[in-house]
C-alpha cells in the first residue's frame, strides 16, 4: 500500500511511519495541512489510504476532508484525533472520513482498522481457515477454539495465521520475522519468538485439542494439522 500521512505531532508521526513501513508498506508525510491537501490533490487515486489528523496547520483535517470528497476523490481516509466526544467521532465521519480513530491508540489497532479500510475498498477477502478445533476467521480479525472466541494479540494473530497457513510444514525463524513484522524490528522480535509462541500455545491448547504447535528444535515450528 501506498500512505499518505497528514500529521504534525513529530513522535506520532515517527511512530506511525516507522510501524507502517516494518510493514512493508510505503509512507509519504506532511505535517501542514494545507500541504498535505495539496499533495493528496496532486497524487489523487495513487494512495490506497490518507491518514489525516484533525488539528492541522494552515487547514484543519475536517476541511481536508470535505474538500477531498467534494472534489471526488474516493481515497478511504482514517481520521486521528485527540478529541473523542460522539459529537467530534459523528462531525468526522460526516465530513467524508471513513474511520475515526483516538488519541493516544495502540499501533496494532491503527494497523487493524488501515488493513479494514483497505480490504472494503479493494474488495479484498480473506477466507476463513479451519484446523481440528481452531477457526481462524482473517476478515472478522477472529479466532475460535472449539467455538469459543479467543482473544489474542495482533502479533499473536499473525502468528497463528501464518502457521495455519502452513499447517505440517516446518515454519522457521527466518519466515517469521520476515512475514510477521512486528512494529519493534526483526531482531527484538526474534530474540522473543519463543515467549510469543508459549503465549499463543496457552491460550489456543486449553480446548479438546493439545500440543497443536510443535517446536522443532533449532529450526522453527509446525502446526499439527490432524
Amino acid at each position: 500500500m501506498r500512505i499518505l500521512l497528514i500529521e504534525d505531532d513529530k513522535v506520532i508521526a515517527s511512530f506511525i511511519k516507522h510501524a507502517i513501513s516494518q510493514y512493508g508498506h510505503v509512507i509519504d508525510h506532511k505535517n501542514d495541512g494545507k500541504e498535505g491537501f495539496q499533495l493528496a490533490q496532486i497524487n489523487k487515486s495513487n494512495y490506497d489510504l490518507i491518514i489525516l489528523d484533525v488539528l492541522l496547520p494552515s487547514m484543519d483535517g475536517l476541511k481536508i476532508c470535505r474538500l477531498l470528497r467534494e472534489e471526488g476523490d474516493t481515497t478511504p481516509i482514517l481520521m486521528l484525533s485527540g478529541r473523542d466526544s460522539t459529537e467530534n467521532k459523528v462531525e468526522g465521519l460526516d465530513s467524508g472520513a471513513d474511520d475515526y480513530l483516538t488519541k493516544p491508540f495502540e499501533m496494532d489497532e491503527l494497523y487493524a482498522r488501515i488493513k479494514a479500510l483497505h480490504r472494503r475498498a479493494t474488495g479484498e477477502k480473506n477466507e476463513m481457515i479451519e484446523v481440528q478445533n481452531i477457526v481462524l476467521d482473517p476478515n472478522a480479525y477472529e479466532v475460535k477454539v472449539d467455538g469459543n472466541p479467543v482473544e489474542l494479540t495482533n502479533l499473536e494473530f499473525r502468528l497463528l495465521m501464518l502457521l495455519m497457513h502452513n499447517k505440517d510444514k516446518v515454519v522457521t525463524r527466518s519466515d517469521i520475522i520476515e512475514k510477521v513484522w512486528d512494529m519493534y524490528g526483526g531482531e527484538l522480535f526474534s530474540n522473543s519468538t519463543n515467549v510469543h509462541m508459549k503465549n499463543l500455545r496457552k491460550k489456543i491448547e486449553s480446548g479438546s485439542v493439545e500440543n497443536l504447535i510443535k517446536t522443532i528444535r533449532g529450526v522453527g515450528y509446525k502446526f499439527i494439522g490432524g
